[in-house]
């Protein structure tokens, strides 16, 4: 969403002035960023970044074994906080976001309801313009930076 964000902005700034509002110099290629990940990459012990086993699903149990499983399928289930409650919640820590909020929840909720399994492996996913200990400006780099991880 972000790169499409970025390209209509630009098409906006040209079309409008005919020109654009950023210089070249300010948006960092995907191409060199996707090098530096493959340099970053390269230096990384795969152990001591995934230092656990993520275990496959176990569709025997749910009954999906020869079932299809796909997004179409996905019964969701909707809750809200008020302001306050929202608030209060984030307020409680600052190196915490809400998505950690979700994932603690739902995962405290999955081991209360299904005592009998182990915990679900859970999948983050990240728009990925925030290389850890790199300072490198991803906000107008046009490419795909999604992160997922265990």
């Amino acid at each position: 969403m972000v790169s499409w964000n970025v390209i209509l902005g630009d098409l906006e700034d040209f079309l409008s002035r005919g020109e654009f509002r950023y210089a070249e110099e300010e948006s960092y290629p995907f191409q060199h960023w996707c090098k530096l990940q493959e340099q970053h990459a390269q230096m990384l012990d795969p152990a001591s970044v995934l230092p656990f086993s993520v275990p496959p699903a176990d569709f025997d149990y749910w009954q999906m074994e020869h079932e299809t499983n796909l997004l179409q399928d996905l019964v969701g289930e909707e809750i809200a906080l008020d302001k306050d409650q929202t608030a209060k919640l984030l307020d409680t820590n600052d190196r915490v976001d809400v998505q950690d909020f979700i994932i603690a929840a739902l995962l405290r909720s999955f081991v209360m309801v299904f005592d009998d399994r182990c915990p679900p492996t859970v999948f983050r996913y990240d728009h990925g313009r925030r290389p850890e200990g790199q300072e490198i400006d991803l906000s107008r780099t046009v490419g795909w930076l999604t992160t997922v991880t265990p």
